[in-house]
């Protein structure tokens, strides 16, 4: 039986975050080649909690080298979508279909999980099938939650045969987020639900069961963006082999992750308000010019040249730093 790794939330992103030492942008790349290759070499297909991208995507260069390593993928990718905009717009997942998210769904390079945010009104619903899970007359299904969604949809599959759900959801209320899901409200929904995979929630929690034995795994952000007592942690995905059932779960490192102290700022810099509203009026210019245009290389310097004197300085340090090289000698 194919074996499957599971992973939480990607947040890819070719911006550079401000509390990290290390590039953003090659930490992102260099942790989806690791799991790609995890994944090959254990002839497993990937299971994704969401949050795929946490911004669209600026430079077609970041793109294609972000495609260059799925493409190496021999087995299935499938994934929801989350709730940052990469992935989605506001709280509508008919939005799916013009996001980041959405381009690498129509291009192939992921599958919808759950329900197609792609096509949502359809009520195709794309289920994993985990044949002779339970026993060999009986094919039983995983399926997804989508971020939004109150409810997973099954289609025409029975109830009783959702054995695993993957959510874009706190196991547990926390914070007063809306995105919640609670494992024994699942487990009454679906009868044979035996484990759960949530997102959504960037800290690594050990596994636990719920009062109805239901297996609760927090994987965390394979970017690691939390804070507490789990940050010290190498993020990790787990590797599922079904034939074993429950005892199938083991948890692995991802080795091209790095020690928190060698990710992060000793202390959080103070954001340079002045800076940082220039960058705002600058994406502010580029949203209104460029619609939804997924690549904006080629506008960008033409838009650079009408923006203020005074917050030239700031915005070509932020493009400069996120690959737009174009500006350097302006």
């Amino acid at each position: 039986m194919k074996k499957i790794v599971m992973v939480g939330d990607l947040h890819i992103s070719e911006r550079q975050i401000r509390s990290r030492v290390d590039d953003t942008a090659n930490t992102c790349l260099e942790v989806l080649n690791w799991i790609v290759e995890f994944a090959n070499e254990h002839d497993a297909d990937i299971l994704c909690t969401g949050d795929i991208f946490t911004n669209p995507i600026f430079g077609n260069r970041f793109r294609q080298r972000v495609k260059s390593i799925l493409r190496c993928v021999k087995g299935g990718f499938q994934t929801l979508s989350g709730n940052h905009g990469g992935d989605v717009e506001g709280e509508d997942l008919c939005t799916v279909r013009y996001t980041e998210l959405g381009n690498f769904f129509q291009d192939g390079y992921f599958q919808p999980f759950g329900r197609d945010p792609c096509n949502p009104d359809s009520g195709e619903v794309q289920l994993y099938e985990l044949p002779h899970y339970v026993n060999e007359c009986e094919v039983h299904f995983i399926s997804g939650l989508n971020a939004y969604e109150k409810e997973p949809h099954i289609g025409a599959v029975s109830p009783g045969r959702i054995v695993g759900l993957v959510t874009h959801h706190w196991a547990a209320d926390a914070f007063g987020d809306t995105l919640v899901c609670y494992p024994d409200q699942m487990k009454a929904r679906f009868p044979s639900l035996q484990f759960m995979l949530c997102g959504h929630d960037h800290a690594f929690h050990e596994p636990y069961r719920s009062r109805d034995g239901v297996l609760v795994l927090r994987p965390g952000s394979v970017m690691r963006t939390d804070s507490g007592q789990s940050s010290n942690r190498i993020p990790g995905v787990y590797l599922w082999d079904p034939s074993q059932g429950m005892d199938g779960f083991s948890y692995h490192r991802i080795a091209a992750c790095r020690p928190y102290e060698e990710v992060f700022h000793a202390e959080i810099k103070a954001v340079d308000k002045e800076s940082a509203n220039a960058v705002s009026r600058f994406v502010t210019l580029m949203q209104s010019q460029a619609g939804r245009i997924m690549d904006v290389d080629s506008v960008v310097q033409a838009m650079y040249a009408a923006v203020p004197e005074a917050d030239k300085p700031f915005i070509q340090k932020d493009l400069l730093a996120n690959g737009f090289l174009s500006v350097a000698n302006n």
